[in-house]
């Protein structure tokens, strides 16, 4: 395969992975997803397999399920509501579906992963001020990724690399990484994230590189915390954010992914002094 069409490839299974995401609420057939991203239906479910590993509905089956857990233990929805969401009309066929891919029952997993995260906090140095922004929508520039956590140096570099190429660094935007996986829920080698520049525009001297998205990140109120230090232990913050200040102070998570915010470089910085606002998505309305 040519490398231009291994890209061309690449970035429409990304697009099809982000139409996925944005519509798990809705009933989705493979024909519209092949649609979505301009290819014949019988070319784009080869190519979607072999990019991913798994078929349009294996995929979309496996977000939904991830979603699900992830509401599970972030919110205190009925089980039954977190099975509509999810597709399934009854508790017993998604209690079965939840048990089969994660290996417990709805309500065992709910209970052991909060216990996990509450079990880790105490260990923890607290959080310092956390701020709720309100945030205006925003041009973003961004590279998809799907594998595993442990090559997000080398996803970044090629990036940045694209970036300057096309011109897309003025000196007003932001380094921003959008994840909308839990590691903890989605398997190594399917993570996604996204890597990007928030407030970039695309260069009006030439198409953008087929590996590049551009679109606006919406408005909306985030929880930000800064970490100080390595990216290694990143993971510290984000429980003591997500699992911990937004249940104790009322907020409630929305379906948006969070974000990361590099305040310098590891390039130019070193870990102990690395600065990083994590974001957490939060509903406008406080749970009374």
């Amino acid at each position: 395969m040519k490398a231009s069409t291994r890209i061309d490839y690449n970035a429409r299974i990304d697009h099809a992975m982000r139409w996925l995401a944005a519509r798990l609420d809705d009933d989705v057939a493979p024909v519209d997803v092949a649609q979505a991203v301009a290819l014949s239906p019988y070319h784009f479910h080869r190519i979607f397999r072999g990019i991913t590993g798994e078929s349009v509905m294996q995929c979309l089956r496996r977000l939904r399920l991830e979603a699900a857990a992830r509401q599970l233990w972030q919110r205190d929805s009925n089980i039954i509501d977190v099975a509509l969401a999810a597709g399934y009309q009854s508790h017993e066929g998604f209690t079965r579906a939840f048990k089969e891919h994660f290996g417990e029952a709805p309500v065992i997993w709910r209970q052991h992963h909060r216990d996990i995260v509450r079990g880790a906090q105490p260990q923890r140095e607290p959080l310092p001020v956390v701020e709720v922004r309100d945030v205006a929508a925003v041009p973003f520039i961004s590279m998809a990724y799907r594998g595993s956590f442990a090559e997000v140096g080398q996803v970044w570099e090629r990036f940045i690399g694209l970036a300057a190429s096309q011109g897309l660094f003025s000196g007003t935007e932001q380094l921003i990484g959008r994840y909308p996986d839990d590691p903890d829920i989605t398997p190594a080698g399917k993570i996604r994230f996204d890597v990007g520049l928030r407030g970039a525009r695309a260069s009006s001297r030439g198409p953008l590189h087929p590996a590049l998205h551009t679109e606006i990140l919406p408005a909306g109120r985030w929880a930000v915390a800064v970490h100080h230090g390595s990216y290694s232990n990143l993971h510290e913050t984000y429980l003591a954010l997500v699992g911990g200040w937004v249940a104790q102070n009322g907020f409630i998570l929305d379906d948006r992914p969070c974000l990361e915010w590099y305040l310098n470089s590891p390039a130019t910085t070193a870990d102990p002094e690395l600065r990083t606002e994590v974001w957490a998505p939060l509903l406008r309305v406080k749970r009374d």
